[in-house]
C-alpha cells in the first residue's frame, strides 16, 4: 500500500557514550531490495568492536536481538537461540488507511492536552483548521501567522533585541562535542501552576 512506502536507505548508528557500545541498523531501499525492503539487519558491538548481538526484524513489524553463537567465514555470524524482543508494532486502528497509515499514537500527537503552554505548536490555528478539513481557511490563517511573525521580527530588529528561547539554552554536548539546545527548566512548574502569563502571543 502507498501508505507503507517510506523509502529509507542507509545505516543508523547508535552510540552509548558511557559504555562505548554501538548498535547499527541498516535500512534498505525499495529500488534495491524489492519486496524485502522493510527488513532490518544490524549488530551490537562492544567497545573493542566485537559483535555481541545480531539485530533482525522489519520496520513495520518489530526488532529482535539475538546473542552471537559463533563467527562464520567472511565476517558472518551465527545467532544463538536466545532472543530478546526489543519492540513490536501494535495493530493499527481500523481507520488507519484513511489517515495516511498512521498508528494510534501518531493520530493523537496533535491532540490538545489540558493546561499546555499557549505557544505549544498544537495550538496553531492553521494546523487545526487543516485537520478539520477547512483547507482555504487554513491557508488564510497560515498567511496571517506568517505576517505576524514578520512584524514581530521587525519590532525586535528595531529594538535591537535578539530572540531568546524560553525553555531551552544553547550548550555544548559533552559526549558529542556538538552544540545543542538543552532544557533550561521551568516549563513543568509553569504548567502545574497554570502560569504562562509571560509567554509571547505568537498565534
Amino acid at each position: 500500500r502507498s501508505s507503507d512506502l517510506v523509502d529509507n536507505e542507509g545505516e543508523v548508528l547508535v552510540t552509548c557514550h558511557q559504555t562505548k557500545e554501538t548498535a547499527s541498523v541498516k535500512f534498505q531501499s525499495y529500488s534495491k531490495a524489492g519486496k524485502h525492503f522493510k527488513e532490518l539487519k544490524g549488530e551490537v558491538r562492544s567497545e573493542s568492536g566485537t559483535v555481541e548481538r545480531l539485530l533482525r526484524g522489519a520496520w513495520d513489524k518489530g526488532l529482535d536481538s539475538y546473542k552471537v553463537k559463533s563467527v562464520l567465514p567472511k565476517n558472518n555470524y551465527e545467532s544463538g537461540t536466545h532472543v530478546h524482543s526489543l519492540w513490536k508494532t501494535k495493530e493499527r486502528p481500523a481507520e488507519s488507511t484513511k489517515m495516511f497509515g498512521f498508528t494510534k499514537f501518531a493520530m493523537e500527537l496533535n491532540d490538545i492536552d489540558i493546561g499546555i503552554c499557549p505557544t505549544d505548536s498544537r495550538m496553531r490555528p492553521d494546523c487545526r483548521l487543516l485537520e478539520l478539513g477547512h483547507v482555504d481557511d487554513a491557508s488564510k490563517e497560515k498567511h496571517r501567522l506568517e505576517e505576524k511573525q514578520r512584524a514581530a521580527k521587525r519590532a525586535r530588529d528595531a529594538a535591537k533585541t535578539a530572540w531568546k528561547p524560553r525553555w531551552f539554552v544553547s550548550a555544548r554536548d559533552a559526549d558529542t562535542d556538538s552544540v545543542a539546545h538543552v532544557y533550561a527548566g521551568g516549563y513543568w512548574r509553569a504548567k502545574l501552576a497554570a502560569n504562562f502569563k509571560d509567554v509571547p502571543d505568537i498565534y
